[in-house]
């Protein structure tokens, strides 16, 4: 480890700090300061943090980059603890919104003044109030992990406030009229689909991942109410978007529409229908659609409407 006095072409002198990481095998590292005194405070930190052995996360983990941290943070805990699903939705947030504006940044020099210029920014090119919100969210839970592994003191993101909007659209529920108009239109499996949504109000992740135990006995009949205790979160089996189960009631139309749908099929062999799998990388590079619910939706989801 060393301090050496360098003079650039403007005819400044720079203070420039050499050391070794891991041993005589390790990376030569180096870190240029404009005082000597600065130099060497930094030295002794080194030091200081190679005797502790704390030097990878309080000394060159704040020089990290935010994209570099983001993929760490990708790896190491996302994949691991994130539902597949809101992954899908991150991956367009972190390509688009976050990456582009904060990917070269060095930790240590993101403040809450580079954040404010960053809502800025973003705002100016297109990201509308909801989109900013859901971003310093992201943003938020990224730095948390960037604190908790002490490579930044602070999270910069923290108290950050966001951004007050309006629902730009009202929303207007479709009367029955409108329901059976559409689903005259639908084969048996889309309708039994449009049923569950409009009648029952479940979301579509809860109706891909219904079996036919959840609403019929064992002879086949309905229920008197849905067990709404799953959903699908991409191509995975997981717990509802609250993490609660519920019972809404079934009501007797939509039972009978069920229960003649599956007497027409059959047992079904499986108990548990599965999506394809979707491929991840971060940066993404391939599109990742959405499952959604609509007329054709066939291929994966209800155990119901793709059994056999």
């Amino acid at each position: 480890m060393s301090i050496h006095r360098r003079r650039t072409r403007e005819g400044q002198v720079r203070f420039v700090v050499r050391w070794r990481e891991g041993g005589r095998r390790g990376a030569n590292r180096q870190a240029t300061f404009d005082s000597q005194g600065d130099a060497r405070l930094f030295e002794a930190s080194i030091r200081r943090a190679q005797q502790l052995g704390q030097l990878a996360s309080e000394v060159r983990g704040s020089n990290q980059l935010v994209s570099e941290l983001i993929e760490e943070w990708w790896a190491k805990y996302a994949v691991v603890y994130l539902r597949r699903g809101t992954l899908s939705t991150y991956v367009y947030v972190l390509d688009r919104w976050i990456l582009p504006y904060l990917g070269s940044h060095r930790l240590r020099g993101v403040s809450r003044e580079t954040i404010d210029g960053y809502v800025a920014a973003i705002s100016g090119a297109g990201a509308n109030p909801p989109t900013v919100n859901r971003t310093l969210g992201v943003l938020q839970g990224i730095f948390r992990r960037a604190v908790e592994w002490r490579r930044i003191a602070a999270n910069p993101v923290v108290g950050v406030p966001r951004l007050r909007h309006v629902r730009a659209q009202k929303i207007h529920a479709r009367p029955p009229e409108t329901v059976e108009a559409i689903r005259r239109v639908l084969g048996r499996d889309d309708a039994a689909i449009v049923s569950l949504a409009a009648y029952e109000g479940l979301r579509p992740a809860e109706i891909f991942a219904l079996e036919f135990g959840d609403f019929l006995d064992d002879r086949g009949r309905p229920r008197d109410r849905i067990f709404v205790g799953r959903a699908l979160s991409a191509d995975q089996l997981s717990v509802t978007k609250s993490g609660r189960t519920r019972e809404p009631e079934l009501f007797g139309p939509v039972g009978r529409e069920l229960a003649e749908l599956y007497l027409s099929r059959g047992p079904p062999a499986a108990t548990v229908a599965r999506l394809p799998r979707r491929p991840w990388r971060l940066p993404p590079t391939a599109k990742l659609a959405p499952t959604r619910l609509g007329p054709r939706a066939r291929g994966g989801g209800c155990l119901v409407l793709s059994s056999l």
